[in-house]
């Protein structure tokens, strides 16, 4: 290092001149010490990024780098946007004369003559000089008189149902309909004074009766139940197995003795059952009762 006052040349390391004391140039001698004491770079460290290299990214400045990233965006766009396939939009076909008059019939074979209707009618008003237009107005015709043909159908099958539930209502009446009337019942004293009784029945209904059940209840003067001595009830029972035409009576002849019963003087005698010759039954309804009295004469 060269002293500026007295020109001696001193070591790099004094601050002061060996010759004349003078203070040597400090920007001279922090100079030489930065260099001396520094670090040297390596060859790695003076290469930039590879985006550093690119124009507009080469500067620090925030704003020229952003603005540089649109520009380069919009170029993008420029460039690769007309190459990416675009998709094809879906073609939505308008419907043709023939597909509605198709639909029309379809309804119409379906019979939903309604929806028939109004496809017909828009194939008249959209197509009126077309072939479906004329088939659309024949088929509107036949529908008018399918729905009167169906109405009048209609009307036909409630008025049979209505026929058969009536017959069915009459049929269940007549099955429910006591068949036997009780005319006339009879107490009286056999040989050996025991009460008997009998029952003239009638059939009033169309059917052959061959047996029929009654039960006879048994009092005394006074009105008091008189009960079997063994069984504990006032009530007899009687079974008859003659066969009654339709029409006909009979019981003026057939006795049932009430034994268990001897103070029996008054008595009430009640349909229980009956059995036709056609194997089938009828039993009495709760509220019905075909029944019949008769007092013990003296």
């Amino acid at each position: 290092m060269i002293c500026k006052k007295c020109g001696a040349k001193n070591e790099d390391k004094f601050k002061f001149c060996c010759q004349c004391g003078y203070e040597l140039d400090k920007d001279q001698y922090n100079e030489l010490h930065s260099v001396t004491n520094s670090t040297p770079k390596r060859e790695s460290d003076s290469i930039a990024p590879f985006w550093r290299k690119i124009p507009g990214f080469r500067s620090k400045t925030p704003w020229k780098m952003i603005l540089a990233l649109i520009v380069y965006s919009w170029i993008f766009a420029i460039i690769v946007i007309p190459f990416i396939p675009k998709k094809q939009p879906v073609s939505v076909q308008k419907e043709t004369v023939v597909d509605i008059y198709r639909m029309a019939d379809t309804s119409y074979d379906n019979k939903y003559y309604d929806r028939a209707k109004e496809l017909y009618n828009k194939i008249i008003q959209e197509y009126p000089d077309s072939h479906e237009a004329k088939q659309a107005q024949e088929k509107l015709s036949s529908i008018d008189d399918l729905i009167k043909q169906e109405q009048a159908a209609k009307l036909q099958e409630e008025k049979r149902k209505a026929e058969e539930a009536e017959i069915k209502r009459k049929a269940y009446e007549e099955s429910i309909k006591p068949p036997l009337e009780l005319v006339e019942a009879d107490v009286t004293l056999n040989a050996i004074s025991h009460p008997q009784v009998s029952v003239i029945v009638k059939n009033i209904s169309n059917k052959t009766v061959d047996a029929y059940t009654v039960g006879i209840y048994c009092y005394d003067r006074f009105g008091n139940e008189v009960k079997h001595y063994a069984y504990g009830t006032n009530r007899y029972g009687g079974l008859c197995q003659r066969t009654i035409s339709p029409g006909n009576s009979t019981g003026s002849n057939y006795y049932w003795t009430l034994h268990g019963h001897e103070n029996t003087a008054k008595i009430d005698v009640v349909l229980e059952k009956v059995h036709f010759t056609d194997d089938t039954s009828w039993i009495p309804q709760p509220s019905q009762r075909v029944s019949a009295k008769g007092v013990l004469e003296q």
